[in-house]
């Protein structure tokens, strides 16, 4: 009887033990739910870039595929060069030794794609925007003899975040870039002042409110900049305007296509 009582408890003592490993089975995973959530917050936290109609506004350089060192992804500034502008027209300009050849164009923007299509004529190119500063050109079309071709061609954004990591990586060719000695309107350097060519809206803020009843600088006004802002892929710079004894923002949008002239101060 006594090994009977003894044998029973045995059983009973396994058959506890499994009904608890069971359960520790069964027992969800609380670290587990905690790092998916963590995950997912993570991924909130990212936030995918937007192409917008004032993201590709501005002065693109191509970065070299060259396997040659000296070039090899550099960008080659003062050569080709493309202009997006407001108004939906692009210019590209292409250097030879005596003589710079400007093509104009048109863009249109696909914002559910960051995909930017470009009509030269026959020619027809696709860029897609990645960030505020760097763009693809993947594909490239001539329509006049049904030839095409994919592309993987990066382009980078002057005056952008992207520009300046780059900055260890340019080859230099200002010399034969400006033919008309105008400064870039992504280029204005803090405490200098510049003379613009064409009426320019002086906004209160750099922030999308401050288009309400700005004040309109005058052709051949002089500026003085005292800082310079990047605000969502844009430039806007902080201005003082000694003629007016005024301050406000520009936006670099509004300097494009103008003949801006360095002053003395």
């Amino acid at each position: 009887m006594k090994y009977l009582t003894i044998g029973i408890l045995t059983v009973l003592i396994l058959f506890t033990g499994c009904l608890h490993d069971n359960k520790d089975k069964k027992k969800p995973n609380n670290n587990g739910r905690k790092i998916a959530a963590d995950t997912v917050k993570i991924k909130k936290k990212l936030k995918k870039f937007k192409i917008t109609q004032e993201s590709m506004i501005g002065n693109w350089f191509v970065v070299a595929t060259n396997r040659n060192p000296e070039y090899f992804n550099k960008i080659l500034v003062g050569a080709d060069y493309i202009t997006f502008y407001p108004d939906g027209i692009i210019k590209e300009k292409t250097f030879f030794p005596d003589r710079v050849d400007e093509r104009v164009g048109k863009y249109i923007i696909d914002t559910s794609t960051n995909v930017v299509t470009i009509k030269y004529n026959k020619l027809n190119h696709k860029w897609r925007q990645i960030s505020a500063g760097k763009a693809l050109e993947f594909y490239w079309v001539n329509t006049e003899l049904d030839f095409e071709k994919s592309l993987n061609t990066v382009y980078i954004k002057r005056g952008s975040k992207e520009w300046n990591k780059y900055g260890k990586k340019r080859i230099d060719m200002d010399k034969v870039r400006d033919i008309v000695n105008s400064v870039d309107a992504l280029e204005l350097k803090k405490g200098l002042r510049y003379k613009i060519s064409k009426q320019t809206p002086l906004m209160s803020s750099n922030t999308p409110t401050s288009s309400i009843n700005p004040y309109y600088l005058k052709s051949g006004t002089i500026i003085e900049i005292l800082s310079k802002n990047e605000v969502d892929g844009t430039i806007w710079y902080q201005t003082k305007i000694p003629s007016a004894n005024k301050k406000g923002w520009i936006n670099s949008i509004a300097l494009f296509g103008q003949n801006i002239r360095k002053v003395s101060n």
